[in-house]
């Protein structure tokens, strides 16, 4: 008996058959009905001395019968596929078991398949965290609920005149000077930053938790997939009906 994975991964080819089956078989009887059509013409002279003409014979192509039948054997197989993998997924279920604590208990097989896409999406969210600079010294506060640095102090100088006495001044000259402008401490700042971020450090860690339930709920699929596939020929009792109605 087929499991469940063999039932998804023959799906797409059958439908790829079932819808060229569909499309041939919907432009033979609306754009080819001269191929169910078929003719024998025959000639007899009538008047004496006329040339015998021979008949003119076009067969029949095909039947509807035939192309339905042809059809339903092509459409049959997907419809079956198709059915059979519903209802399976009714009764296909896995535990999502994270290092080896339950998580989540008897879950479908499609909806493992949905929440496997929905932390995928999860996991590029977590991947574009923003972090703090980790050359900065951070400290969390939680009353403002931020990290917080460490003041940092810096000063505000000022070009001030400074006179340079180069010879002092005698009887006879006057005091050589130079003038020029140094820079005085005026005031200070002390700056204190604030950062809403998280360290790499923290974001490693989300991105490995994601990545691990990631991990679980994959490998829970896969289990669900491994389920015994309910076999039954759905197709032959639909078109049982539909052609014989019964």
């Amino acid at each position: 008996m087929p499991k469940l994975h063999e039932l998804l991964a023959v799906e797409p080819d059958l439908k790829a058959d079932a819808q060229r089956a569909q499309k041939n078989t919907n432009l033979l009887f609306t754009q080819a009905t001269s191929q169910f059509e078929g003719q024998n013409k025959s000639y007899t002279v009538t008047k004496e001395g006329e040339d015998q003409l021979p008949s003119e014979i076009r067969k029949v192509a095909t039947t509807v019968s035939e192309e339905l039948e042809n059809f339903q054997e092509i459409f049959s197989n997907w419809m079956d596929v198709v059915i059979q993998k519903e209802v399976t997924n009714q009764s296909a279920t896995a535990d999502v078991v994270v290092e080896g604590e339950l998580l989540l208990k008897g879950v479908p097989a499609t909806a493992l398949l949905n929440l496997e896409g929905k932390l995928t999406e999860v996991l590029q969210i977590y991947k574009s965290i923003p972090t703090y600079d980790p050359t900065i010294k951070w400290t969390f506060n939680d009353d403002l609920n931020v990290f917080v640095s460490d003041p940092v102090t810096t000063y505000r100088t000022k070009k001030m005149p400074k006179v340079l006495e180069k010879s002092p001044a005698t009887d006879k000259h006057p005091a050589q000077v130079d003038v020029f402008n140094e820079d005085v401490r005026v005031g200070e700042y002390i700056t204190v930053n604030y950062s809403g971020m998280i360290s790499v450090k923290d974001k490693r860690e989300l991105l490995k938790r994601v990545n691990t339930l990631l991990r679980a709920v994959k490998e829970a699929r896969q289990r669900a997939n491994d389920t015994e596939a309910i076999i039954d020929s759905y197709a032959d009792k639909i078109f049982g009906y539909i052609n014989k109605g019964k």
